[in-house]
């Protein structure tokens, strides 16, 4: 029997939109990240993948724009909300990213 050896593989995941789906305070444009809700099918295909040995990274652009780009800040006013968000989600991952990718 011939046993190939598949390489593991980086992927790279945007959050919102991709992962979850999010609620707008209300008579706002502004997304309550409270209220996000997981599009369950992203997560088991995520989970699969880490499960497989893959490394798997999440990229969120949250906050950028309300905190003018501010990293320190955002993860400061949104991290522990994303964080347990995807706690509650059971999303497994390696690593999150807060900031624009480009």
């Amino acid at each position: 029997m011939i046993r190939l050896k598949l390489r593991k593989k980086l992927f790279c995941f945007d959050l919102d939109g991709v992962i979850c789906k999010n609620i707008n305070y209300k008579n706002s444009n502004l997304i309550n990240y409270n209220k996000s809700k997981p599009i369950r099918s992203a997560v088991r295909a995520i989970n699969k993948l880490y499960d497989d040995g893959h490394r798997i990274v999440i990229y969120t652009a949250r906050g950028m724009t309300r905190y003018n780009g501010n990293i320190s800040l955002v993860k400061k006013k949104l991290g522990n909300i994303t964080t347990n968000s995807l706690k509650s989600w059971k999303l497994k991952y390696h690593k999150l990213v807060f900031g624009n990718i480009l």
